[in-house]
């Protein structure tokens, strides 16, 4: 198993890092086929929480939230659009 998997062809994970002012992991995707679609995204740890963030990692206010559910997130990416999320993880592993 991969650390990252999508299940949606058409996006690719640009960056993955560790967020400097929080405990998040901020994993960075774009859309290349120019279509709306819904993407899930799995990891190895139990996801606490996640939210979108801006291009330079600050909080979106008012945007859909990702939805969370174990080890994966359900999210919607737009045409084209670069979407930045801040995902943090259980402390206590998976």
């Amino acid at each position: 198993m991969s650390f990252i998997s999508l299940d949606v062809s058409g996006v690719f994970l640009t960056g993955i890092k560790k967020a400097e002012d929080t405990q998040e992991l901020v994993v960075r995707l774009v859309e290349v086929e120019g279509s709306e679609k819904t993407l899930t995204l799995s990891l190895p740890y139990k996801i606490e929480a996640a939210r979108r963030l801006s291009l330079i990692k600050l909080p979106l206010d008012h945007v859909t939230k990702p939805t969370v559910n174990e080890h994966s997130l359900s999210i919607i990416i737009k045409p084209n659009e670069i979407l930045t999320l801040g995902i943090l993880l259980s402390v206590t592993g998976q």
